[in-house]
């Protein structure tokens, strides 16, 4: 059962449809050009206006299929809090971790994480998602982020085994001050 559930804050059309538009021209143009130069270089074939809706529908369908990935992606980030840890429910992973092994929870301010973590080994979109395996510190440490995007504040939960994870509930401030309250009830006990 969870006792305290927040989502990450969402971005917003501009931002989907800016990356939408990135992974079209990425994705679909190199392609539309190949099957352009496939049907030049063939001999004795000019149709290339008459091959033009078979260029343009899969990028049509490319931009589809991004803008719908892109809008959904960060909708299934979620952190929730029971009564032994907290959990992070991502895109393909569940990681719990329990109280007894969180060593710290800090608030650290947007632009502190936007300047500090880099190479990214997962998704990295400024500003709609970061979801995967970051560094901080150039490259000295390792840190996990699984957030949207970063309002005001982010947390950062560094665990007893010294992994570091960066989340990025809608109102951080609340959460750390659940997280805080829970993690006090348990050591307490």
């Amino acid at each position: 059962m969870s006792l305290y559930i927040s989502l990450p804050p969402q971005p917003g059309i501009k931002m989907v449809l800016k990356y939408a538009s990135l992974l079209v021209l990425l994705v679909s143009v190199p392609i539309s050009l190949g099957y352009i130069f496939i049907i030049t270089s063939t001999p004795g074939s000019n149709v290339v206006l008459s091959s033009l809706p078979w260029i343009i529908a899969p990028m049509l369908l490319c931009y589809i299929l991004c803008v719908l990935v892109i809008s959904i992606l960060p909708y299934k980030i979620r952190y929730e809090i029971h009564e032994d840890g907290v959990t992070i429910k991502g895109l393909l992973l569940r990681k719990k971790i329990f109280f007894k092994e969180l060593k710290n929870v800090s608030l650290m301010n947007s632009s502190e994480v936007e300047r500090s973590i880099s190479k990214a080994i997962g998704i990295n979109m400024p500003g709609c998602l970061r979801y995967g395996l970051f560094t901080t510190n150039g490259g000295m440490e390792k840190v996990k982020v699984y957030a949207t995007m970063f309002d005001h504040k982010a947390l950062i939960l560094e665990t007893t085994e010294g992994e570091k994870i960066i989340i990025s509930p809608k109102d951080p401030v609340t959460f750390k001050q659940k997280l805080d309250m829970f993690v006090k009830r348990i050591i307490s006990e």
